[in-house]
């Protein structure tokens, strides 16, 4: 064969094995599914063409949403604890996005170990059902988040954060506040020490003079 009919062979060959090996990537890619297109979300919220389908997609969150939690059953569950182990219930109602909600939970989870020497310590919230009943039964006052009421093993109100100012919310850098809390402390703490007081009081104490 003269030169050029080889040259030609030669292209048809390397033609053929390009066209070979992308049916065969084609092949390989069309029947890789990966793992996002498996779950069961893909499946029932997406079509065949890849679309995202609204009404699919509220039916799936609608049936895949955990029912909210149920307020009086929290803390019911926290005085049946603090009958039991002889202690009180520190209830406090908190906001979601609330900035001042947030401080308090850090403050309260920082300091978990002393407080739990005499308290069982339970949050509810406005998301949360019957979290209304409690507050209205509990503070009886128009309120703002955070808020706190110390309960006896019986559910009864001891003291709350409604201070001489109002309610303390976090009771920090205010000194009222502070002072208001140290009261709550003083007057329903029945483990701690001095020691433990001060240290809970010196952990919302304001820097500087």
């Amino acid at each position: 064969a003269s030169p050029e009919a080889n040259a030609y062979g030669n292209r048809i060959d390397s033609c053929a094995s390009r066209s070979f090996r992308h049916d065969r990537q084609r092949a390989a890619t069309e029947s890789y599914e990966s793992p996002a297109r498996k779950s069961p979300f893909f499946r029932q919220t997406v079509t065949s063409d890849g679309r995202l389908d609204g009404k699919k997609l509220v039916e799936f969150l609608l049936q895949h949403t955990r029912p909210p939690a149920d307020a009086e059953k929290r803390l019911a569950d926290a005085i049946a604890l603090a009958r039991r182990e002889g202690k009180r219930v520190l209830l406090r109602e908190s906001g979601h996005g609330c900035y001042p909600c947030l401080l308090l939970s850090r403050y309260l989870d920082d300091h978990k170990e002393l407080l739990a020497k005499d308290y069982i310590v339970v949050s509810i919230d406005g998301r949360q059902t019957n979290c209304e009943g409690i507050a209205k039964r509990i503070w009886r006052e128009p309120r703002s988040v955070p808020w706190m009421a110390i309960l006896d093993a019986d559910g009864k109100p001891l003291i709350t954060s409604l201070g001489p100012e109002g309610n303390i919310g976090f009771p920090g850098p205010e000194r009222q506040g502070i002072k208001h809390f140290e009261k709550m402390l003083r007057t329903t703490a029945q483990r701690m020490t001095e020691q433990d007081i001060e240290s809970l009081l010196n952990g919302l104490a304001p820097k500087g003079p």
